[in-house]
């Protein structure tokens, strides 16, 4: 049983730790990059997110309703819900030091805009990466 308990435990926080560092970058890639309406409600939304603390209960209702109450991708979905706006801002101001330029050699260079993410981007926030594991793990050890 114990064994199991383990197995669970970090097959929640890797999957968490995955989906965390690919959606909050894009997210905070997009927030960084784009200015207009969208981004400026984009960003009361993540703020609201920081500010507004999580309910359980209707958490447990929509769940349930989706049929993932009781299922490890509801955990993870819980485990990126609550660390989605902290993970979005730490990317979007750690994107904010690497200039437009790198974006605009990467795409005379050929480029796709996915390209640019995953090959130029990505690779050069590791430190960020680094700093969202720590969260995810601090986030489940105060949890208990």
């Amino acid at each position: 049983m114990l064994l199991r308990a383990f197995y669970n435990s970090t097959l929640l926080k890797v999957l968490s730790i995955i989906v965390l560092i690919i959606i909050c970058a894009m997210a905070g890639f997009m927030m960084q990059r784009r200015n207009d309406r969208a981004t400026t409600g984009l960003n009361f939304l993540v703020l609201s997110g920081l500010i507004i603390p999580p309910a359980i209960v209707p958490t447990i209702w929509v769940l349930d309703g989706i049929g993932l109450f009781k299922t490890m991708p509801g955990l993870v979905l819980i485990e990126v819900a609550l660390g989605f706006p902290f993970g979005v801002l730490l990317y979007k101001g750690f994107m904010s030091g690497i200039p437009r330029e790198v974006d605009e050699a990467a795409v005379v260079d050929g480029c796709s805009g996915f390209g640019l993410f995953s090959k130029i981007i990505l690779p050069l926030l590791q430190l960020v990466t680094a700093t969202i594991r720590a969260f995810v793990t601090c986030l489940d050890s105060n949890n208990k």
